[in-house]
Protein backbone atom coordinates (compact mmCIF):
# COMPACT_ATOMS: atom_id res chain seq x y z
CA UNK A 1 0.00 0.00 0.00
CA UNK A 2 2.76 2.44 0.90
CA UNK A 3 4.18 1.61 -2.60
CA UNK A 4 1.39 2.48 -3.83
CA UNK A 5 0.87 6.02 -2.20
CA UNK A 6 4.58 6.50 -3.21
CA UNK A 7 4.12 5.67 -7.14
CA UNK A 8 0.75 7.71 -7.20
CA UNK A 9 2.55 10.86 -5.92
CA UNK A 10 5.59 10.58 -8.27
CA UNK A 11 3.45 10.19 -11.16
CA UNK A 12 1.11 13.07 -9.97
CA UNK A 13 4.50 14.87 -9.26
CA UNK A 14 5.43 14.39 -12.75
CA UNK A 15 2.42 14.73 -14.22
CA UNK A 16 1.90 18.33 -12.59
CA UNK A 17 4.18 20.66 -14.62
CA UNK A 18 3.09 19.35 -18.00
CA UNK A 19 -0.32 19.99 -17.02
CA UNK A 20 0.55 23.58 -15.67
CA UNK A 21 2.31 23.84 -19.33
CA UNK A 22 -0.86 22.66 -21.28
CA UNK A 23 -2.73 25.39 -19.64
CA UNK A 24 0.14 28.15 -19.59
CA UNK A 25 -0.09 27.03 -23.53
CA UNK A 26 -3.67 26.92 -23.92
CA UNK A 27 -4.39 30.83 -22.40
CA UNK A 28 -1.22 32.28 -24.76
CA UNK A 29 1.22 35.21 -24.15
CA UNK A 30 1.10 38.56 -22.80
CA UNK A 31 2.15 41.21 -24.77
CA UNK A 32 4.59 41.75 -21.93
CA UNK A 33 5.65 38.45 -22.00
CA UNK A 34 7.31 38.91 -25.10
CA UNK A 35 10.84 40.32 -26.82
CA UNK A 36 10.06 44.08 -26.72
CA UNK A 37 10.81 44.51 -30.58
CA UNK A 38 8.08 41.44 -31.44
CA UNK A 39 5.65 43.40 -28.89
CA UNK A 40 6.38 46.72 -31.10
CA UNK A 41 5.62 44.95 -34.54
CA UNK A 42 2.78 43.18 -33.16
CA UNK A 43 1.09 46.68 -32.22
CA UNK A 44 2.34 48.48 -35.02
CA UNK A 45 -0.19 46.03 -36.93
CA UNK A 46 -2.87 45.16 -34.38
CA UNK A 47 -2.90 48.53 -33.03
CA UNK A 48 -4.90 48.48 -29.90
CA UNK A 49 -7.12 45.26 -30.31
CA UNK A 50 -6.86 42.58 -27.91
CA UNK A 51 -4.43 40.08 -29.39
CA UNK A 52 -3.67 36.28 -28.78
CA UNK A 53 -0.58 35.58 -28.78
CA UNK A 54 1.39 31.94 -28.72
CA UNK A 55 5.05 31.03 -28.96
CA UNK A 56 5.93 28.52 -32.20
CA UNK A 57 8.71 27.31 -34.60
CA UNK A 58 8.54 28.88 -38.37
CA UNK A 59 11.02 27.26 -40.30
CA UNK A 60 13.02 26.16 -37.50
CA UNK A 61 13.03 29.68 -36.52
CA UNK A 62 11.78 31.00 -32.86
CA UNK A 63 8.52 33.09 -33.62
CA UNK A 64 5.18 34.60 -32.16
CA UNK A 65 1.92 34.00 -33.32
CA UNK A 66 -0.38 36.61 -32.85
CA UNK A 67 -4.20 36.73 -33.58
CA UNK A 68 -6.99 39.49 -33.44
CA UNK A 69 -10.11 40.80 -35.12
CA UNK A 70 -10.38 44.14 -36.06
CA UNK A 71 -13.28 45.26 -38.22
CA UNK A 72 -15.05 42.13 -38.48
CA UNK A 73 -12.22 40.34 -39.65
CA UNK A 74 -9.63 37.93 -38.79
CA UNK A 75 -6.02 38.60 -38.82
CA UNK A 76 -2.80 36.66 -37.85
CA UNK A 77 0.90 37.81 -37.67
CA UNK A 78 4.00 36.00 -37.37
CA UNK A 79 7.08 37.56 -36.01
CA UNK A 80 10.61 35.82 -35.53
CA UNK A 81 11.97 37.02 -31.70
CA UNK A 82 14.15 39.55 -33.43
CA UNK A 83 10.81 42.02 -34.46
CA UNK A 84 10.72 41.15 -38.26
CA UNK A 85 7.80 40.40 -39.38
CA UNK A 86 7.18 36.72 -41.39
CA UNK A 87 4.27 36.81 -42.51
CA UNK A 88 0.69 38.54 -42.14
CA UNK A 89 -2.93 36.94 -43.07
CA UNK A 90 -5.98 39.02 -42.84
CA UNK A 91 -9.40 37.78 -44.42
CA UNK A 92 -10.90 40.74 -46.85
CA UNK A 93 -13.96 40.61 -48.40
CA UNK A 94 -13.63 39.82 -51.70
CA UNK A 95 -14.15 43.65 -53.32
CA UNK A 96 -11.22 44.58 -51.15
CA UNK A 97 -9.02 42.38 -54.04
CA UNK A 98 -7.03 44.17 -56.63
CA UNK A 99 -9.36 44.15 -59.87
CA UNK A 100 -7.36 41.40 -61.74
CA UNK A 101 -7.53 39.22 -58.64
CA UNK A 102 -11.70 39.96 -57.88
CA UNK A 103 -11.75 39.16 -61.91
CA UNK A 104 -9.81 35.85 -61.65
CA UNK A 105 -12.24 34.95 -58.68
CA UNK A 106 -15.10 35.28 -60.30
CA UNK A 107 -14.13 32.79 -63.07
CA UNK A 108 -13.22 29.98 -61.15
CA UNK A 109 -16.56 30.85 -58.93
CA UNK A 110 -18.76 31.43 -61.79
CA UNK A 111 -21.99 29.38 -60.63
CA UNK A 112 -20.27 28.97 -57.13
CA UNK A 113 -20.03 30.71 -54.21
CA UNK A 114 -16.92 32.58 -52.57
CA UNK A 115 -16.36 31.45 -49.33
CA UNK A 116 -13.47 33.60 -47.76
CA UNK A 117 -10.80 35.15 -49.33
CA UNK A 118 -7.50 36.41 -47.57
CA UNK A 119 -4.40 38.58 -48.13
CA UNK A 120 -1.62 36.65 -47.21
CA UNK A 121 1.82 38.65 -46.94
CA UNK A 122 4.94 36.48 -46.71
CA UNK A 123 8.54 37.27 -47.05
CA UNK A 124 7.32 40.83 -49.01
CA UNK A 125 5.48 38.56 -51.13
CA UNK A 126 1.72 38.85 -51.43
CA UNK A 127 -0.76 36.79 -52.63
CA UNK A 128 -4.54 36.35 -52.23
CA UNK A 129 -6.32 32.87 -51.49
CA UNK A 130 -9.81 32.40 -52.28
CA UNK A 131 -12.17 29.50 -51.07
CA UNK A 132 -14.94 28.87 -53.18
CA UNK A 133 -17.79 26.50 -52.94
CA UNK A 134 -18.68 24.91 -56.65
CA UNK A 135 -20.95 21.83 -57.74
CA UNK A 136 -18.06 19.95 -57.78
CA UNK A 137 -16.59 21.04 -54.19
CA UNK A 138 -14.78 23.38 -52.15
CA UNK A 139 -11.68 24.49 -54.23
CA UNK A 140 -9.15 26.84 -52.34
CA UNK A 141 -7.04 28.92 -55.13
CA UNK A 142 -4.36 31.00 -55.00
CA UNK A 143 -3.50 34.07 -56.97
CA UNK A 144 -0.62 36.52 -57.26
CA UNK A 145 -2.16 40.51 -57.67
CA UNK A 146 -1.92 40.22 -60.91
CA UNK A 147 -4.98 37.78 -60.89
CA UNK A 148 -2.38 35.08 -62.16
CA UNK A 149 -3.57 31.59 -60.44
CA UNK A 150 -0.55 30.12 -58.50
CA UNK A 151 -1.80 26.81 -57.13
CA UNK A 152 -5.46 25.44 -56.62
CA UNK A 153 -6.30 22.54 -54.37
CA UNK A 154 -9.67 20.34 -54.81
CA UNK A 155 -11.70 19.14 -52.45
CA UNK A 156 -14.38 17.00 -54.32
CA UNK A 157 -18.04 16.29 -53.13
CA UNK A 158 -17.38 13.02 -53.27
CA UNK A 159 -14.51 13.65 -50.79
CA UNK A 160 -15.99 15.82 -48.51
CA UNK A 161 -19.50 13.30 -48.26
CA UNK A 162 -17.15 10.69 -47.41
CA UNK A 163 -15.09 12.88 -44.23
CA UNK A 164 -18.85 14.03 -43.67
CA UNK A 165 -19.77 9.83 -43.46
CA UNK A 166 -16.64 8.95 -41.53
CA UNK A 167 -17.12 11.91 -38.54
CA UNK A 168 -20.92 10.38 -38.01
CA UNK A 169 -19.53 7.05 -38.16
CA UNK A 170 -16.85 7.91 -34.99
CA UNK A 171 -19.69 9.89 -33.40
CA UNK A 172 -22.16 6.48 -33.49
CA UNK A 173 -18.99 4.53 -32.36
CA UNK A 174 -18.33 7.18 -29.44
CA UNK A 175 -16.56 9.21 -30.71
CA UNK A 176 -13.66 6.17 -30.55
Amino acid sequence: MMKKSATILILAGLALPVILSAKEEKKGLALDQVPAKVAAAIRAAAGNEPVQIKAEKEDGVDAFEAKWSAAGHKHEITVGADGTVLSQEEVIAADAAPAPVQAAIKTVAAGGKVEKVEKVTEKGTTVYEAEIETAAGEVEVKFDASGKEIARETKGKEKEENEEKDDDDHEEQGGK
